[in-house]
């Protein structure tokens, strides 16, 4: 709720928040493991085994929370979520069936489908302030994800569910918008691709592209293109180097040293030998606009691809051509 709701406005919310905590507390489900269940002022939050009777050996290192609810106006509220996570690595969970989801739980009804806002990726750290599901008054927000235990295996997993208690407001230190990257699939290919007239190819570049990486704005937002960092591995083969003022830090990421840019286009020295890329390893920020003028940045997703692309020069009926290939090494996450 805004200040120019007033106090009887707010003194209304606050009588509806009481009822709905009264409700929220009651309506937690007792199915609770002693891993990771908490009762918070902000919330109430349960852990099982993703799979029924198959509960991993060690807690979950990713855990979800509420921050806060607050009165966003027209019989709505709004919740605000986040997370917390334990462990030295990132963590993935897409959209998908019940690995993660936002309901909205109805008393005696029903509950709602209300996925979309939803962070998928949980990077190392407390991030309390992630994203906001709006609902109307009578219904509770649950969100629901899948979350790995501490050793790190993926199966079995946990589920953890948290839902607000309505008992803890929302100050002005709580942001009002949010921006969320859910995805970013793997997009590096072949572009500005030259050829003589003959139509052998005599140039062409390597491309890390992002138009279809995916960004969710909280409500009234619009997303705009995402800002993004190219990791370029360090040894790759038959690519123009980058110039000293392209790089803006080199770091070591599992086993190879990456140069990180915002150049996201690289051309071939010599369409005669193959081209070998570990592919980048992308730190990608969402960015959303809103109608009060504001733009609101993202947590920074890291976009990892574990894998070695090469593109071999090949002559198919007389003609030079270019073959991709890629090849998945050991291991599927190194951050």
């Amino acid at each position: 709720m805004t200040r120019s709701d007033g106090r009887t406005g707010r003194a209304l919310a606050g009588v509806v928040l009481v009822l709905l905590a009264a409700t929220a507390v009651a309506a937690a489900p007792a199915h609770v493991t002693a891993h990771g269940a908490r009762f918070d002022i902000a919330f109430t939050r349960t852990v099982e085994p993703f799979v029924p009777g198959q509960p991993p050996a060690t807690p979950p290192t990713v855990l979800p929370t509420v921050a806060c609810v607050r009165a966003v106006g027209g019989l709505q509220l709004e919740a605000v979520f986040g997370f917390v996570n334990h462990g030295p690595l990132s963590a993935d969970a897409p959209i998908s069936g019940n690995e993660n989801r936002v309901v909205l739980e109805r008393f005696r009804r029903p509950p709602v489908e209300a996925s979309g806002p939803q962070v998928t990726q949980f990077v190392p750290g407390s991030h309390p302030h992630e994203f906001a599901v709006r609902f109307r008054i009578g219904q509770i927000p649950v969100w629901k994800v899948r979350v790995p235990s501490s050793d790190g295996d993926a199966d079995p997993a946990w589920l953890a569910s948290v839902r607000p208690t309505f008992l803890k407001w929302c100050d002005r230190h709580v942001p009002r918008h949010f921006s969320v990257v859910q995805a970013v699939p793997d997009q590096f290919t072949l572009s500005d691709v030259a050829h003589d007239a003959l139509g052998n190819v005599v140039g062409y570049s390597y491309e890390a592209a992002f138009d279809l990486a995916v960004t969710a704005c909280s409500a009234g937002g619009t997303p705009l293109p995402p800002d993004v960092v190219v990791g370029w591995s360090n040894g790759a083969e038959n690519l123009e180097p980058l110039a000293a003022d392209d790089i803006i830090a080199t770091e070591v990421r599992g086993n190879a040293e990456y140069q990180l840019s915002r150049v996201r286009t690289r051309p071939a020295i010599d369409v005669s030998r193959p081209t070998i890329v570990t592919l980048p390893s992308n730190d990608v920020t969402g960015r959303c606009s809103f109608p009060d003028g504001s733009v609101v940045d993202s947590t920074t997703y890291w976009s990892d691809h574990p894998a070695i692309h090469q593109i071999d020069p090949v002559e198919v009926d007389g003609l030079l051509t270019l073959v991709p290939s890629a090849v998945l090494p050991g291991g599927t996450k190194f951050r």
